[in-house]
């Protein structure tokens, strides 16, 4: 690959599948893809759908999947933080097929914190829900004709648990937000109290919020929307584990040690993630002391596993 590839959001066709895995090497020289939009239903999606064992796909970059599609209903922004970090996907492909024109927030960094700052009530709460403020403020100022962010007392039940209540400050700050946030008259805040495990029930009760929002909303498009949108989440999880089982399959095939983050999805943010190298570099100074016995060998290894991720991934 010799360039950038940039497309304006054309709907894409995953390489390979299920059936016939890609089983050669695609070398993206560091390039970068943005703007596909993979609008299927299969849990077999992305840029290669499925890659056969000892195929390669490497030095390449997918960013912005979630492109924005021109819609006759409006420009709709959902900020990206929180638990948006997991159901973007599933938000995403049902406004897309209402016709919306979605879009998210910037990433977080420290400016976007600081354009959301004065209105932050409580100096108590937790930094990512501190961020949401500076994220809905870059919407309004992008120009986004409404803003979704819905009130969710449970995730989505993945049945790996007892319960799977949402945080109460993750399920309900969207109330926070519009009770502190002038700003958000000069838009449409879209923020219902919404059941996400029930297929029908959500349709119903999305239908009648949409509804009195815009009067063209019809109940079979609504039904149709939440289908995609479950489909697409569902796809996005899958991708997500296969990302993971690619991981733990090349770190045995080469002999690596394996080490698991757990956390929630939001704490990929840039801006939330911080501290998290000097966590891996203090626990491979531990394991190398552990290990060897050395503290100088200990240190060392310690510190450049922190230099190594300041400078190329967490950058």
């Amino acid at each position: 690959m010799g360039v950038d590839k940039t497309t304006d959001a054309i709907v894409w066709t995953p390489i390979g599948g299920s059936k016939k895995k890609y089983n050669g090497t695609f070398d993206g020289q560091g390039h970068t893809i943005s703007g596909l939009y993979v609008k299927a239903t299969s849990t077999y999606t992305g840029l290669f759908a499925a890659v056969q064992k000892g195929a390669t796909v490497k030095n390449l970059k997918l960013i912005n999947s979630y492109q924005p599609v021109e819609g006759l209903r409006g420009k709709l922004g959902i900020p990206m933080g929180l638990n948006m970090y997991e159901l973007y996907p599933f938000w995403y492909r049902f406004f897309t097929e209402l016709k919306f024109e979605v879009f998210h927030s910037p990433y977080s960094n420290r400016k976007l914190y600081q354009r959301g700052q004065q209105t932050i009530p409580s100096d108590t709460v937790c930094i990512p829900a501190k961020l949401m403020h500076g994220h809905i403020q870059s919407l309004i100022d992008d120009g986004a004709e409404a803003i979704f962010y819905p009130c969710l007392s449970y995730n989505f039940d993945e049945n790996l648990g007892d319960n799977h209540y949402n945080c109460p400050v993750v399920a309900y700050y969207a109330e926070l937000l519009k009770g502190n946030m002038e700003n958000l008259a000069q838009t449409k805040f879209l923020y219902p109290y919404l059941s996400v495990n029930n297929e029908r029930e959500l349709s119903k009760t999305l239908y009648r919020y949409l509804n009195t929002v815009d009067k063209t909303i019809k109940f079979r498009e609504v039904r149709k929307a939440v289908k995609a949108g479950f489909a697409a989440y569902e796809a996005h999880m899958a991708a997500v584990r296969t990302e993971g089982e690619k991981a733990i399959e090349y770190a045995r095939e080469h002999g690596k040690r394996i080490m698991i983050l757990a956390g929630r999805p939001y704490h990929v943010d840039p801006e939330i993630n911080h501290g998290i190298p000097e966590l891996i570099g203090i626990a491979v100074t531990v394991i190398l002391h552990l290990w060897k016995k050395q503290m100088i060998l200990s240190m060392a290894g310690g510190t450049l596993t922190y230099m190594a991720l300041v400078q190329f991934v967490f950058v």
